[in-house]
C-alpha cells in the first residue's frame, strides 16, 4: 500500500515503533470509544495494537498512521478497517495525541483515505460505526458529509448499538 500525502499529513503504515503512542492512547480514556479507556490494561493495548499490525499482513490494507508534515509528530491512527464479524467495511478516526485534537487532522486523514478507498481500493461503499455518546465523532461524520443508515447492519455484540454513518458514494 502506497504512503499518501495531504498539505499537511504523511499517512503511512503503522510501524512496531508506533507502539508507545497507540499504547499511551488506549490506555487513556480518550480512548473509550475505540476499545480502550479506563480498565484497559497493558495487553489489551498491546493487542489492539498487534491487530492493527495483523489486519494489513491478512487483508493487505489497514489503519494508516498520521505524521505531520511540518513536525513529524504522530497524530493518531486513521483510515480502513474490515475485521472478521464486521458486516461492512469501515472507515476510522483516532487521535493519539490530545495535542492535535481540533486542528483539522481527522478530518484531513479520513477523507484522503476515502478517496483512496474509492479510487484504488475501488469500494463501493463505505461506513463509519460510532458509539451513540461519541459527539466528536458524529459531528465529523457529518462534515465529511455522511448520513446516518438506520437500516445498515450493525456489529454483533455491541452494547449499546453503534450508529451506522454512511459515506457519500465517490
Amino acid at each position: 500500500m502506497p504512503e499518501l500525502t495531504t498539505s499537511r499529513l504523511v499517512l503511512r503504515r503503522p510501524k512496531p515503533s508506533d507502539y508507545s503512542a497507540a499504547r499511551e492512547f488506549y490506555l487513556s480514556e480518550r480512548s473509550k470509544y475505540a476499545g480502550g479507556g479506563i480498565g484497559t490494561t497493558d495487553s489489551k493495548a498491546f493487542v489492539i495494537f498487534a491487530a492493527m499490525l495483523g489486519h494489513w499482513e491478512i487483508r493487505g490494507f489497514g489503519t494508516y498512521v498520521a505524521l505531520r508534515n511540518d513536525t513529524g509528530s504522530l497524530v493518531g491512527g486513521f483510515g480502513p478497517h474490515f475485521p472478521d464479524g464486521r458486516p461492512e467495511r469501515e472507515l476510522g478516526w483516532c487521535i493519539w495525541d490530545p495535542a492535535q485534537e481540533g486542528l483539522g487532522f481527522a478530518f484531513e486523514a479520513t477523507l484522503a483515505l476515502r478517496n483512496f478507498v474509492y479510487g484504488d481500493l475501488n469500494w463501493k461503499t463505505v461506513v463509519s460505526y460510532i458509539h451513540p455518546d461519541n459527539a466528536h465523532s458524529v459531528r465529523l461524520a457529518e462534515k465529511l458529509g455522511c448520513s446516518l443508515d438506520p437500516d445498515a447492519e450493525v456489529p454483533p455484540a455491541k452494547d449499546p448499538p453503534p450508529l451506522v454513518y454512511r459515506h457519500p458514494d465517490p
